[in-house]
């Protein structure tokens, strides 16, 4: 922590600058906001640190972004990759692909703030995707390794992997940014035994079709 000096003559304005505090309070505001919306310098007078200094630690909006969603992101990001690369010595390949992609939705919307973020910043082409290189692409690859394996076993069918990422995407951000679907979906997020029920029947239909056998 650095402590924040004091002009003479007059009381300190300031308190000293915890740099993980204020990341964590600049994500919070960028994913309540959006990165347009959002002012620096009401972050700084929120937090009770002089603006220049504020800017001296964190730089352009743009750095104080990456470095917020870095920050609180990585954690989450990890923690999805870890369970994707579980063993699962007594599963076949799918029905692990099945169970570890069904894990990492119910850990994704245990923290819709943290995941929004990855579906709320959409404008800017550069934000998108470095978005979608660090923290979106390593999971994709991970899952692709998996469907290949299904696939050279014959066990699932040839697909386009974009269309089986589309729909494993689209359940995840059904779950966080619903848009005009959330008169459907407000019930389902109130509810954690609805909202598991939600998932797994997306998986479901994800792995055996729509089509009762």
């Amino acid at each position: 922590m650095t402590a924040i000096p004091r002009k003479r003559g007059r009381p300190a304005k300031s308190r000293e600058v915890v740099p993980e505090e204020l990341l964590r309070q600049a994500f919070n505001m960028f994913a309540k906001e959006g990165f347009e919306a959002a002012s620096l310098r009401k972050l700084a007078a929120d937090s009770g640190v002089d603006f220049t200094l504020f800017r001296h630690y964190f730089g352009t909006k743009d750095q104080l972004w990456r470095a917020a969603v870095v920050a609180e992101l990585t954690p989450l990001a990890e923690q999805l990759l870890q369970v994707l690369k579980s063993p699962q010595k007594e599963l076949g390949v799918v029905d692990a692909l099945r169970q570890n992609i069904t894990a990492a939705l119910l850990l994704a919307i245990a923290d819709r703030d943290r995941a929004g973020v990855l579906f709320k910043e959409p404008g800017d082409a550069e934000r998108r995707d470095w978005l979608y290189s660090t923290f979106v692409a390593p999971y994709q690859a991970q899952v692709d390794e998996a469907f290949k394996a299904a696939l050279e076993q014959k066990l699932i069918r040839p697909v386009p992997f974009e269309s089986l990422h589309a729909m494993i995407i689209g359940v995840a951000r059904m779950m966080v940014d619903p848009g005009m679907m959330s008169p459907r979906m407000a019930p389902l997020l109130k509810d954690k035994r609805k909202l598991k029920a939600y998932v797994e029947g997306a998986v479901a239909v994800l792995f055996e079709g729509l089509q009762a056998k």
